[in-house]
């Protein structure tokens, strides 16, 4: 009884309130997840600022800058990305590689701490300031415990660890940082019964969705907690937020590609791959059963004190790990299936956040002992009323794209990359083709030139249904990291392209530009 005694008098010791909180608290644990991040770029493979693998990263960024030069491309992705980076893409311009050192400091800068914040305040707002304090500990330190915890997974520390902490161009933390907000807004709607919440929550949601369509999954929850707590008028004010986002990607979809569509994406749902997928994460991991005691025991805790919020948590995890996780396609074992699982990771964090409350009498203790009292209420209807107005009226201003040499998509690359820098000459001699090109200067990452050649005239395919839509149809025929290229000359006239390539690994790699006009042999 001893030890009893004594945790009680320790307990009774422990002050109800810190100063300057929350802040005390979540501004070193900001600065502790800038410090491992430093760490973490060091040892992560990486190309100067280019991290991951570089997937779709040039498929966004190129539609952004189209965009920000008043084109729309012919629709691959959401409208949300390529209105987010069009202001980056008029100071650094159509190359990715210049553009990463910007988007890199923004997002470490302000949505590292904005996440942190609101990790917080959806673990308050469930349990009290104690909880809140863990669900961002959780948060801001769950990417260098979970380094250890999947040591045995082959691309997570390169290629997941990146996108959790902003070191990409991705959409997967601005998106992610979206629906933490509106889920912060989802649970203020409950407790103050505010539609200016409500309908703030949609519109957030709905422009996550924009950025990333399988984020369509999230909202199953909002309506199941609105539900839950009889907030029928916060309900029809979330749904009223969807509307104008909804038009918006139908206008953006119609204009890219000439037809009106929402290009969410479909979830086949497969037990069997499920159950693949859980067999990798029991051979790449320490425990799936760690995790999936976690969530569910954080799940029966929260709903013992806050049954609405519980399921609202529940739900967005819920969602997204059955859908992902059975999804054909997705493989545990490959990054894109944590992408894509990346945005459910705040509610994640709140459940675990929420184990305490498991203690007897806890779930009323804890609150009343730390609680959660907000000192002001931040004004959102303005953010909420810009992420509607300002894409709608940017995509009524642009038009669809017309020129064939702005921008060619390469096939099995999923890239879309610009035409821009010198061109290339060549030059025939005996029966050798001898390519040359100016070197291109301090691109901040190690590249390479990759050369493409097919048959005169045929090097692009391109449709125009809607905005021009151009892909690469050559074949590629080596790389080099000099500005030159030799090879045996064939029968017949000849196109040849020189394309721009990196990767993290500083071999091969993604392409990210392809030069000038294309060079003949005939």
């Amino acid at each position: 009884m001893l030890p009893l005694k004594r945790g009680i008098a320790l307990r009774a010791h422990l002050p109800s309130r810190l100063p300057y909180q929350p802040w005390s608290v979540l501004v070193p644990l900001v600065v502790v997840e800038w410090l491992g991040l430093a760490v973490e770029a060091h040892r992560v493979d990486h190309n100067g600022w280019l991290f991951g693998n570089g997937r779709g990263e040039t498929l966004y960024y190129t539609t952004s800058w189209l965009l920000g030069g008043g084109d729309i491309a012919h629709a691959l992705v959401g409208y949300g990305m390529p209105v987010l980076l069009a202001p980056v893409s008029w100071i650094a311009g159509a190359n990715l590689l210049s553009a990463l050192p910007l988007v890199v400091v923004l997002q470490v800068v302000l949505l590292l701490p904005a996440t942190a914040f609101g990790a917080y305040v959806l673990g308050a707002r469930s349990g009290g300031r104690l909880i809140g304090y863990l669900a961002a500990a959780a948060w801001t330190l769950g990417p260098f415990a979970s380094t250890w915890y999947f040591e045995l997974h082959t691309s997570w520390r390169d290629q997941v660890v990146p996108e959790l902490l902003g070191l990409t161009a991705r959409p997967e933390l601005p998106a992610t940082a979206l629906l933490l907000l509106a889920g912060v807004l989802v649970l203020r709607a409950l407790d103050e019964r505010r539609l200016v919440d409500a309908a703030a929550a949609g519109a957030f949601a709905s422009f996550a969705v924009a950025i990333q369509p399988s984020n369509v999954l999230f909202l199953v929850a909002p309506p199941l907690a609105f539900l839950t707590a009889l907030r029928l008028r916060e309900l029809a004010a979330f749904a009223a937020a969807l509307v104008p986002a909804t038009l918006t990607y139908l206008l953006w979809s119609e204009r890219g590609s000439g037809q009106v569509s929402l290009l969410l994406p479909h979830h086949d749902f497969s037990w069997a791959l499920l159950k693949l997928n859980w067999t990798y994460l029991q051979t790449s991991s320490w425990s799936p059963r760690v995790l999936e005691w976690i969530a569910v025991a954080g799940f029966v805790a929260l709903l013992k004190r806050a049954p609405a919020k519980a399921l609202f948590f529940g739900a967005w995890l819920g969602a997204y790990a059955l859908a992902e996780g059975a999804s054909p396609g997705l493989r545990a074992e490959h990054a894109p299936f944590w992408h894509l699982l990346m945005p459910a990771f705040p509610a994640f964090c709140a459940l675990a956040a929420s184990l305490p409350l498991l203690w007897p009498r806890a779930e009323r203790r804890l609150p009343e002992r730390f609680p959660y009292r907000p000192a002001r209420l931040v004004p959102l209807a303005g953010p909420a009323a810009l992420v509607l107005v300002v894409p709608l009226v940017a995509l009524v201003a642009a038009s669809p794209l017309h020129a064939r040499d702005a921008a060619v998509g390469i096939p099995r690359a999923d890239a879309l990359v610009p035409l821009r820098g010198p061109r290339a000459t060549v030059r025939a001699g005996g029966d050798r083709v001898t390519l040359s090109w100016p070197a291109l200067g301090d691109q901040r990452a190690t590249i390479a030139y990759a050369v493409y050649r097919s048959e005169a005239g045929r090097d692009l395919a391109c449709t125009t249904r809607g905005a021009v839509g151009c892909e690469l149809e050559m074949k590629w025929i080596g790389t080099t990291r000099t500005s030159s290229f030799s090879e045996p000359r064939g029968r017949g006239a000849s196109t040849y392209r020189v394309g721009v390539i990196a990767s993290a690994r500083g071999v091969t790699g993604k392409p990210l530009v392809l030069l000038g006009p294309p060079a003949v042999v005939r």
